[in-house]
């Protein structure tokens, strides 16, 4: 066997390590761009947070809150960012507005808050959704009909809108489902209607089911009814005397409603008894004439995000905790000075009440003990 001659075998060497050392200066180029860049991304995280601090501390409170929120969702991991983020919402910027303002008549926003409907009554009956950051308008419809009331489905991608309002010239309760993105989450070019039905006289309220298949509504002497949102249907057909109905069977008006987080259940209250009910969708009473707010009536009822309980609000200045399957009072009542139009539960763990009031407060309660949390805010 013949073997290399050793002047070869030295510049096979000198080739090795040549490109060793090369190898090791790319690799060293690498690490130096990687150090710049990092250290180019901690200088802007530096003028980001001087320039957030100065819009908090001086100039321009609302988009210094914003600001933050926004680095926050494009880094989920920065626990700087939530930390400060929370300590100024605590301090009092949750009470400013996080939004351009709306000159609609009614308005509803996403779960994840991204989008806001909009809708108008002497229009003709727009409907806008926009993005609830900018205010940018990304869908636009003519409804043709006075929109007294609009809403979202709860799913993921939030798909469907429903709009209540005004048939003219005969004026019965019109409720409308509409499909404004397509199964991957994205807004369609042009809204579709999948979905409309009168309803005797005016319609108060009208609730998409967590999937968007089915429609709660109430209105004037009317109770609650339960609506297939693709056959315009109500549930419950083959009982003659009680086609479809669900609610207070002596309230006069069925003034508000809502589904239970599964959709099996619906809430439903009004005037003028002031009486609460829960229903399975078939027809079963859960909590029969839940306990009264009085004569006041009921003007909000939401279920917690577990199901187990629901708070209501009334025109008797209060709103109130109750157990959703025994209809007992769960802590105080929280008082207003005058009606309560709204009560929700924090939508993450359901450990607070949020409530508005014609006084022109909004109040942060303790859902457990119905002790507040914080000062009320002031709604301008």
């Amino acid at each position: 066997r013949s073997r290399r001659a050793p002047a070869g075998e030295l510049a096979d060497q000198l080739e090795i390590t040549k490109d060793a050392q090369s190898k090791a200066e790319t690799a060293r180029t690498v690490a130096e761009s990687a150090q710049v860049k990092a250290e180019d991304a901690q200088a802007a995280a530096d003028r980001s947070a001087r320039e957030m601090t100065f819009l908090l501390a001086d100039e321009d409170p609302v988009r210094g809150t914003l600001e933050l929120a926004r680095s926050l969702r494009n880094d989920l991991g920065d626990r700087v960012t939530a930390e400060r983020l929370m300590t100024t919402l605590w301090q009092g910027a949750s009470t400013m507005p996080l939004s351009p303002p709306f000159h609609e008549d009614h308005a509803a926003i996403t779960e994840d808050g991204r989008f806001v409907a909009l809708g108008n009554e002497n229009d003709g009956g727009t409907l806008r959704v926009v993005d609830a950051e900018t205010g940018e308008t990304v869908m636009s419809k003519q409804s043709g009909s006075p929109i007294t009331g609009v809403g979202f489905s709860s799913d993921p991608h939030h798909r469907r809108l429903v709009t209540l309002g005004v048939k003219l010239p005969e004026r019965d309760g019109l409720v409308e489902v509409w499909e404004w993105k397509d199964a991957e989450g994205e807004i369609l070019d042009e809204p579709k209607k999948v979905g409309s039905f009168l309803h005797e006289d005016f319609v108060f309220f009208a609730h998409l089911s967590p999937d968007g298949t089915m429609v709660l509504t109430g209105g004037q002497n009317a109770h609650g009814l339960v609506w297939k949102v693709e056959s315009g249907e109500t549930l419950r057909q083959d009982e003659a005397e009680n086609v479809g109905k669900v609610g207070i069977l002596d309230n006069r008006n069925t003034l508000t409603g809502c589904w239970s987080p599964d959709g099996t259940r619906v809430a439903t209250g009004g005037t003028p008894q002031g009486n609460w009910q829960i229903d399975t969708i078939d027809g079963k009473k859960i909590v029969n004439r839940g306990q009264s707010h009085g004569m006041g009536g009921v003007t909000s009822i939401r279920f917690s995000p577990d199901g187990s309980r629901v708070v209501s609000a009334s025109h008797d200045g209060t709103a109130q905790v109750w157990d959703a399957f025994t209809g007992e009072a769960v802590g105080k009542r929280l008082v207003h000075g005058e009606v309560v139009s709204h009560a929700e539960f924090n939508p993450r763990d359901g450990g607070q009440v949020l409530t508005a009031s014609y006084d022109g407060t909004v109040r942060l309660w303790d859902a457990e003990t119905g002790d507040p949390l914080l000062a009320p805010f002031e709604h301008p």
